[in-house]
């Protein structure tokens, strides 16, 4: 018997798959004993049984597959909102350099050297990466030393709390740290990551199901397996392009030469 094969299942078909985790037959298998906060171990997987494994295994996959997709639909919101603030803070940047008080304008001189590209606003430009890395160094140099006076002096807590959050939520829609990718393609490789991990545990049951013990132990295994048949069989291959029979033209007759 083939292993039962992913490749044409699109992440809405993993997604759904979260609800029969927690139906019937997978839901037999307790995995709160195992499982942390936020798709961690809570003790060693090493230990667990075969069947928990399995479920985590498939659970933290779609679990993974949904950040990605979220990620890769909020991330153009979120670097609009990062824009935003960087535009804020090269106005009001602006303003202090034209102030009549001298100290605000130097205080506002120094950040617009320190604190931002081009004529203000080229950071924007960036990559999403980038824009994070960007981001958090500006808040850094925000938070301490000259920096932090100059601010203080030109009243910009508020758009510090604004770009802080701004970036915290594009770092989280990009998965920052995670993959160097653009979001679409991190979503790319999520739904992969997804498709081989759901084969694995399908050829990891279909080998239970011919070798564990005679009785239950098989057929739990073959119950299991049978979910997972069921998701490939909503997504067959898709029907060979069929080649449109088109009759060949006559070959041309000569037309008769004039007397």
């Amino acid at each position: 018997m083939a292993t039962a094969t992913f490749t044409y299942v699109p992440l809405e078909g993993f997604a759904a798959f979260n609800n029969e985790l927690d139906g019937d037959v997978w839901g037999k298998i307790a995995t709160a004993g195992w499982e942390g906060p936020n798709n961690s171990a809570a003790k060693p997987l090493g230990d667990a049984p075969a069947l928990v494994l399995l479920k985590i295994l498939l659970r933290w996959g779609i679990a993974s597959l949904v950040s990605a997709v979220e990620g890769a639909a909020s991330a153009s919101d979120c670097d609009v909102a990062w824009d935003g603030c960087q535009k804020q803070l090269n106005g009001l940047l602006i303003v202090g350099a034209a102030s009549a008080n001298p100290q605000k304008r130097e205080a506002a001189v120094r950040l617009q050297k320190e604190l931002l590209l081009g004529a203000g606003t080229a950071q924007t430009k960036l990559k999403y990466q980038q824009e994070v890395d960007f981001g958090r160094k500006q808040l850094l140099l925000l938070s301490q030393g000259q920096g932090a006076a100059d601010a203080a002096l030109l009243g910009l807590a508020d758009v510090q709390a604004e770009l802080a959050k701004a970036t915290d939520a594009l770092a989280a829609a990009i998965g920052y740290g995670e993959s160097a990718g653009r979001p679409f393609e991190r979503r790319t490789a999520a739904v992969s990551s997804c498709r081989a991990t759901f084969a694995d545990v399908a050829g990891t049951l279909q080998w239970l199901s011919a070798n564990g013990m005679p009785g239950a132990d098989r057929e739990q295994a073959s119950a299991l397996l049978a979910t997972l048949e069921a998701v490939v069989a909503r997504y067959p291959a898709p029907a060979p392009a069929q080649a449109a029979e088109t009759p060949e033209a006559p070959p041309p007759v000569a037309e008769p030469s004039g007397g």
